[in-house]
């Protein structure tokens, strides 16, 4: 695990939280109770260490996540004209301070104010004094594992883009990085078709230890005898992506197959193909899936945070989340290295609930709306209430 804590102060609906974090990061409720906002502050903080190291203003629109002006992401009723986005593990601590009330921006772009980081008990903080050179924390000219990590998170959004007849190859991504829409995940797949997939990562069932072969073992698993193919004609060339049921033979375009595979297709190339100790963070992992294939998901997502990798998943699925408590249950992932945040209870926005798993993969606690609507509606025709 490589983030413990997300923090944030006067950021859209919230006065000030810190979220923790885990091997599995699960965010989950009611929809605009806050959830996608507490991930927001590592997809910002992503976008602007990708950026000119020298850089003095974060974007508040980019690859990643694009939420409008300052005024937009300031809370309404902040008693400062600021707001501040932070991050900590272990031995690392950065803060960032945001806002100026001299010059408030509508260009999307908000001026950095102040800089705290914490490496090792040591601190180089311009909080307070004067204005800090740059966003990207060093102390000594050593340059922030933290940050470092933070800059190399893998996102992959609600929204993708595979239904392409070509698809682009990358100029500065990471391995497995597919882009926010799964634009990226073709060439990678291609890319990386060969190479070993470390024992831990593979499907149960094996399947043959290659990018390539686990790629269709999993999909296997998810949408029963398809497989997946790529191909280009030069090196440089739009990868060209297809997908085929084993028996038949006959390849078909992401547009011509059902929504499903080009929603997990992305997510399987970045699981398999990201470096261990890295960031991945997939909102609706389980759209357009079949209820059993998205208990297969949330098993799979498990699987790979107890295999290194640093997962946070937003969801509205309560058999992704049964496949992860089928997981933990089955020694895949141990129950503190769930984080399960349920956001909304009461009806508040902002309101966030952590929940705990026990060793049998039992949720600690089952407030009201958390994924309890099929008990409701069965009681309902079962003349209960």
């Amino acid at each position: 695990m490589i983030l413990q804590v997300i923090e944030m102060e006067n950021f859209k609906c919230y006065e000030a939280l810190d979220l923790p974090c885990s091997s599995l990061t699960v965010l989950t409720g009611y929809n605009s109770a806050g959830k996608s906002t507490a991930i927001q502050p590592l997809l910002l903080m992503t976008q602007a260490l990708r950026g000119s190291a020298d850089e003095r203003e974060l974007a508040l629109n980019g690859d990643l996540v694009c939420l409008g002006a300052e005024g937009d992401v300031l809370r309404a009723g902040a008693v400062t004209p600021s707001f501040s986005l932070g991050v900590r593990s272990a031995n690392e601590s950065i803060r960032w301070k945001f806002g100026s009330r001299r010059n408030r921006s509508r260009r999307g772009l908000v001026q950095l104010s102040g800089l705290e980081y914490v490496r090792d008990g040591q601190q180089k903080t311009s909080l307070g004094g004067r204005r800090p050179r740059r966003i990207w924390p060093a102390i000594g000219g050593t340059n922030s594992p933290l940050a470092l990590a933070i800059r190399g998170t893998a996102f992959i959004s609600a929204a993708r883009a595979l239904q392409l007849d070509a698809f682009p190859v990358p100029t500065a991504h990471s391995e497995g990085d597919v882009g926010a829409m799964g634009e990226y995940a073709p060439y990678w797949y291609l890319e990386c078709a060969d190479e070993e997939v470390p024992e831990v990562r593979r499907h149960p069932g094996n399947g043959g230890g290659t990018v390539r072969a686990q790629v269709d073992a999993w999909l296997g698993e998810l949408f029963p005898g398809m497989v997946a193919r790529a191909d280009r004609l030069a090196p440089d060339a739009p990868v060209r992506l297809t997908f085929s049921p084993i028996k038949s033979g006959s390849r078909a375009r992401p547009t011509n197959v059902g929504f499903g595979l080009s929603y997990a297709f992305p997510m399987l190339v970045t699981l398999l193909t990201r470096p261990r100790n890295s960031i991945f963070v997939v909102d609706s992992a389980e759209s357009h899936l079949h209820p059993r294939a998205q208990s297969a998901v949330g098993r799979l997502l498990a699987q790979m945070a107890g295999a290194g990798l640093q997962i946070f998943v937003e969801t509205h699925s309560d058999h992704l989340l049964s496949g992860i408590r089928l997981a933990v249950r089955d020694g895949l992932l141990k129950p503190r290295d769930v984080a399960l945040h349920f956001f909304g209870e009461g009806g508040r926005v902002g309101q966030v609930t952590t929940l705990e798993l026990d060793g049998n993969g039992a949720v600690s606690d089952w407030p009201e709306g958390f994924f309890d609507q099929a008990e409701h509606d069965l009681a309902i025709l079962s003349d209960w209430q």
